[in-house]
């Protein structure tokens, strides 16, 4: 089975698009990466500890950093069964993915490209992802 993936990812989800022969079939992956600046039950910015301030800046930059990193992870699940894919998308989480891959060789061959690209329908989704793995 000769499965081709494109992924259009960003912060608030990760759009796969499966191409095997002609046939395309879509999934959507939601991230769970929360751009809250306060959680609830927080008080003040700060605590105070004698001459110390401890910030909750590091605590909530933590907590999305291993968001980001599940996230990502889940995406790559999605990429064991494919002959080849390429990566889209508008910002950052698309140089994240294409980091991670670096690391594992295997997924390394694999990956044709990484691509900017604005948001899409579904429908021009599917479409660029057709059009990239015309033979």
């Amino acid at each position: 089975m000769n499965q081709k993936i494109g992924i259009w990812i960003d912060q608030s989800k990760a759009s796969l698009v499966s191409v095997i022969e002609k046939d395309a079939s879509m999934r959507t992956i939601p991230s769970q990466i929360s751009m809250k600046i306060r959680e609830d039950g927080e008080g003040k910015d700060f605590g105070r500890f004698g001459h110390q301030y401890l910030d909750q800046q590091k605590k909530v930059e933590n907590k999305r950093m291993q968001q980001k990193h599940d996230f990502i992870k889940n995406v790559l699940e999605e990429l064991k069964d494919a002959q080849e894919f390429v990566v889209l998308g508008p910002a950052e989480m698309k140089t994240e993915l294409r980091k991670t891959i670096e690391k594992d060789k295997n997924l390394l061959s694999k990956l044709k490209s990484v691509e900017n690209a604005e948001k899409m329908t579904d429908n021009q989704l599917v479409a660029w992802v057709k059009d990239y793995f015309k033979e």
